[in-house]
């Protein structure tokens, strides 16, 4: 007996592609958070963080390479999803969370500045900043 395939729709207009682990997602509303961001595209982020506070529907997020001058603040975003994870097979409850946003209407600084990060072709990792400059 066949079985049918399932199709899935693919909802995100952009590609998303994994960052340096040394960049981070701040949440400043309606508390702080500090979370390791997993993916980026020009359409959201998603990154992990510790579950606490849940955050409001529209808040505005920060984007930090940590080793780099790489940062842009005040990004705002919806939120699309907000699960519990489990990072750790050994840890009976997970304190992590994973939380994907989408970005809403960003300044054209603030596009700028995402397009120098994300890389033009379709495959590969997110481009360093390290080997770009901004002006």
């Amino acid at each position: 007996m066949k079985r049918k395939k399932k199709q899935l729709h693919e909802r995100r207009q952009h590609k998303r592609f994994k960052v340096p682990s040394d960049t981070f997602a701040i949440v400043k509303n309606p508390c702080f958070k500090l979370g390791q961001i997993v993916d980026m595209s020009m359409g959201g982020i998603s990154f992990y963080y510790i579950s606490g506070k849940e955050f409001t529907k529209k808040i505005a997020v920060d984007i930090l390479l940590a080793d780099d001058d790489f940062y842009i603040d005040n990004l705002p975003v919806n939120i699309v999803s907000d699960i519990q994870v489990h990072l750790n097979e050994s840890l009976e409850q997970s304190s992590f969370k994973r939380c994907g946003l989408q970005f809403e209407e960003l300044t054209s600084q603030q596009r700028i500045k995402l397009s120098c990060f994300i890389p033009k072709q379709d495959s590969g990792y997110l481009q360093d900043k390290r080997f770009m400059s901004f002006g």
